[in-house]
């Protein structure tokens, strides 16, 4: 299926681009993962049962209602822009109606990306290059907080990231690379899902 033809089985919309003010460097444009990639991320993940998904800028919340709807387990989204969230309210409401979907099982939240509580339950964390290094570097720092606290594995996976993020994760960072998956059909040096473990 193509991207609207999930989006009219999931009953949202998720097809649209927005940019931030040209003042906003910190965050950037939104942009939904295509369902293809999705699909191969996850043909390549395992998830159980327990695992709670973290989208750390949902955009309109694609991600999130595929997760839920392929494995049934709890999702997450973190969205900063406030035209944005309000389509992605929409869009729960709406996915909600057609799969009957309790509301706590699908979480949404309107705030900064770097201020979200990283609870002991979450354990993948999903990136499509939201927002700025320096904000990233916070996200992670959180994420390795919480697991301090409450021992348990954790995901990372990163769509399309920049090479200073790599090298952070790398060098700085106890996360190891677990896989590299390659998006078929692009040239693009950047355009792969980076999936590290914790």
């Amino acid at each position: 299926m193509n991207n609207q033809e999930w989006d009219n089985l999931l009953n949202i919309k998720t097809t649209n681009e927005r940019d931030w003010q040209a003042a906003i460097y910190d965050y950037h444009r939104l942009e939904s993962t295509d369902y293809d990639v999705l699909s191969l991320l996850f043909d390549n993940l395992t998830v159980s049962k327990d695992d709670v998904f973290v989208d750390m800028g949902c955009g309109t919340g694609r991600a999130l209602f595929y997760v839920h709807y392929r494995f049934g387990i709890t999702v997450k989204g973190i969205e900063l822009h406030p035209m944005t969230f309000d389509e992605l309210e929409n869009n729960k409401k709406q996915f909600q109606k057609r799969f009957k979907v309790p509301n706590n099982d699908i979480y949404i939240k309107h705030t900064y990306a770097d201020d979200y509580l990283v609870e002991s339950s979450d354990s993948i964390f999903y990136f499509f290059n939201p927002f700025a290094f320096k904000i990233f570097k916070d996200v992670i720092n959180n994420i390795m907080y919480s697991v301090n606290l409450v021992r348990r594995p954790v995901k990372l996976i990163l769509y399309y990231p920049e090479r200073v993020v790599i090298k952070y994760l790398k060098e700085e960072t106890p996360f190891e690379l677990l896989d590299k998956i390659k998006i078929p059909g692009t040239y693009d040096s950047r355009d792969f899902l980076h999936v590290y473990s914790l």
